[in-house]
C-alpha cells in the first residue's frame, strides 16, 4: 500500500470516528438534544455563514444543541437570572449546582468539549494565570494541582482516570 493511500484511509476512518464520536458528552448521546441548533438562528442581514468543515470547532460550536425559545436563564442556583432581556437563545448544557462557570470559564468548557467528544483529550491544557500549565493529560493520571500565591505544584493525590 502507498504512504499517500494509507494516509487517505487513515484521515477517512479518523473522520469517521470523530463523526460517530460524543459531540455533545455532556447530552449522553452521539448529538444534540435541544430542538434547534446554533445554525438554525439566522445570520445578520447582509452577513452570510462561510462553510466549514465537519469536523471543525466552527462546525462544533454552530451544531450546540439549544433550548426551546422562550426559556429563561437560570442562574447555577437554580434561581430566575434577574434580567432576562440580555440573551436571543439558551445552549442545552449543564452549567452544575455551585458557581464556577462565568465568563473565559465556559469559553474553556466549550473547547474542552470540543476536543474531548472529539477525542483529542490529550490536547486538552490551559494556562494557569501564573502561566503554569495545566493539562487534561496530567490530570487523568492522577495529579492535582496544588496552588499557593503563583506558584503551582501538582501531587499524585488520585487514581489513573480519564473518563468524561
Amino acid at each position: 500500500m502507498k504512504a499517500t493511500t494509507f494516509i487517505i484511509i487513515t484521515l477517512i476512518v479518523s473522520s469517521l470516528a470523530l463523526a460517530g464520536a460524543n459531540r455533545y458528552g455532556w447530552l449522553g448521546g452521539l448529538g444534540g438534544g435541544g430542538e434547534s441548533t446554533v445554525s438554525d438562528i439566522a445570520p445578520p442581514h447582509d452577513f452570510k455563514r462561510v462553510a466549514t468543515d465537519s469536523v471543525s470547532y466552527a462546525d462544533w460550536l454552530r451544531n450546540l444543541p439549544l433550548k426551546g425559545s422562550g426559556e429563561r436563564v437560570h442562574l447555577y442556583n437554580g434561581l430566575p437570572k434577574p434580567d432576562q432581556s440580555v440573551h436571543y437563545r439558551i445552549i442545552d448544557i449543564d452549567v452544575g449546582e455551585v458557581d464556577l462557570q462565568q465568563c473565559a470559564d465556559a469559553i474553556i468548557r466549550l473547547r474542552s468539549e470540543y476536543q474531548y467528544g472529539g477525542g483529542e483529550s490529550r490536547s486538552i491544557a490551559f494556562n494557569f494565570t501564573s502561566g503554569d500549565r495545566a493539562g487534561f493529560d496530567r490530570w487523568s493520571e492522577g495529579y492535582r494541582p496544588v496552588v499557593r500565591g503563583n506558584n503551582v505544584n501538582w501531587l499524585k493525590s488520585a487514581g489513573v482516570d480519564s473518563s468524561y
